[in-house]
């Protein structure tokens, strides 16, 4: 749901823009403008599916996404997450997605050493596991 508040004159409007969870799913997959991106992660919260989940672990993992979106998403997932957790039996929520970037590639479960050659990374590895510590 997005308030929108219009200034004409001397009247003061205002809307509310509601729509269902797979066009904010597809919004935030889809839209390359950073606003809409973000407007569709704060819509999101509100909507705890599989399909929700999905969206924002795509995001998460897509390199061509913004990386402060990214961050959000990472953040918006744990709120989703814990909202299917009596519906949920797989591991948690980032552990995957966290391995999967940052583990080595022979043993997983041991982190890289850190490299600074690709910011976007870092600023997610720092991110996901305060994420994950909301799970």
């Amino acid at each position: 749901m997005v308030h929108t508040t219009i200034e004409s004159g001397n009247s003061l409007c205002s809307a509310v823009i509601s729509q269902p969870d797979y066009q904010w799913q597809y919004q935030l997959r889809h839209e390359r403008d950073v606003t809409a991106q973000s407007e569709a992660i704060d819509a999101l919260h509100n909507f705890p599916a599989p399909a929700t989940r999905k969206a924002l672990t795509d995001t998460i993992e897509s390199e061509q996404t913004y990386y402060k979106i990214r961050c959000r998403a990472a953040l918006c997932l744990t709120k989703v997450a814990n909202a299917m957790i009596s519906s949920w039996a797989g591991p948690p929520a980032m552990l995957t997605i966290f391995r999967k970037m940052f583990g080595s590639f022979s043993a997983p479960h041991i982190i890289k050493q850190n490299s600074f050659d690709n910011l976007q990374h870092y600023f997610l590895q720092k991110t996901i596991p305060v994420a994950m510590a909301g799970e």
